[in-house]
């Protein structure tokens, strides 16, 4: 395992990596620092990472999980791909979110993400939660969506997702 891959998994946070690439200010960067890629994005600030060239693929996070956990992925297909990753509202670096929120708003997300980024279509990529997300943007959106790749992940909930959403909420 890589030297970047084992920081990140030993300290919860991947680094800057060399070959990450942050887009300009007008491309809808917000807040003080234009270094620290965010956009508005349905009145929420989302985190997001930006690194190779070609089609863009956008991964898609599952639940509590950041833009950190695709380094390895995004390490590789960088070479050949556009790839975007960032944080879901309530989740590493994006805001948290005032009050309820559905799947289908977290597609919303996704797809504003894409808009403030400039990106017509990509590659979707989500696991776990991330693929329920990724469904609901192909679902509503499949001009946005060039192909789906779904990983971990399910169509509907059962009674230990419900709980474990409930159990979330409590802690929120």
């Amino acid at each position: 395992m890589g030297s970047a891959v084992e920081a990140a998994i030993r300290t919860g946070l991947a680094p800057r990596l060399p070959w990450t690439q942050s887009l300009p200010e007008e491309a809808g960067l917000v807040g003080e620092d234009a270094r620290v890629p965010k956009v508005k994005v349905n009145g929420l600030r989302l985190y997001y990472e930006a690194a190779g060239d070609g089609e863009p693929v956008l991964f898609i996070s599952g639940l509590g999980g950041d833009h950190t956990g695709w380094v390895s992925q995004v390490a590789e297909f960088s070479k050949h791909y556009r790839c975007i990753t960032y944080d879901n509202r309530d989740a590493g670096q994006s805001d948290k979110a005032s009050g309820n929120y559905a799947i289908r708003d977290m597609a919303q997300d996704a797809e504003g993400l894409l808009d403030a980024l400039g990106i017509p279509s990509a590659h979707i990529v989500g696991n776990s939660m991330g693929g329920a997300i990724a469904q609901e943007l192909a679902i509503n959106s499949s001009d946005r969506t060039r192909s789906l790749t779904l990983v971990c992940t399910y169509t509907k909930g059962d009674p230990r997702g419900t709980s474990l959403m409930n159990s979330w909420k409590l802690m929120k």
